[in-house]
């Protein structure tokens, strides 16, 4: 009788085992925006450039944003943004500059303001993810 207990136990337990699904990995809503970003880049003052911004993933509900090869004395993103579910961000930190932006299926856009006194330095940017090869 206890072995066939044990038997009918140890049965169970199997098909429990057999028959449970596996936890799928989740996806995480950033990686969709993940990549690279030809830009157009617009001063304030009307002079225009062309940069690749970079876009990673950092921690949770995070993105790292950076123009690529940014002189360090230029105006440009290169900061941490805590993101939402729907593609809109701002820089973590409160202190200038501030920066805000959206992703709109494969395109970027981000606002970034620097006060100053009597006046700013804004840049703003619009572009298109590039097509992974």
């Amino acid at each position: 009788m206890k072995k066939g207990l044990i038997l009918m136990i140890l049965a169970i337990v199997a098909i429990e085992y057999i028959s449970c699904d596996k936890p799928e990995k989740v996806k995480d809503y950033r990686d969709k925006w993940v990549g690279t970003y030809e830009c157009k880049k617009c001063y304030g003052a009307g002079y225009v450039d062309y940069v690749d911004v970079d876009v990673q993933t950092k921690k949770d509900s995070l993105l790292y944003i950076a123009e690529r090869n940014l002189d360090p004395y230029r105006a440009g993103v290169k900061y941490d943004m805590k993101i939402n579910i729907d593609g809109i961000f701002q820089n973590i930190d409160p202190r200038p500059p501030f920066i805000s932006g959206n992703f709109y299926e494969d395109s970027l856009y981000i606002f970034y303001f620097y006060p100053t006194p009597g006046a700013g330095v804004s840049v703003s940017y619009e572009g298109k993810k590039r097509k992974s090869k």
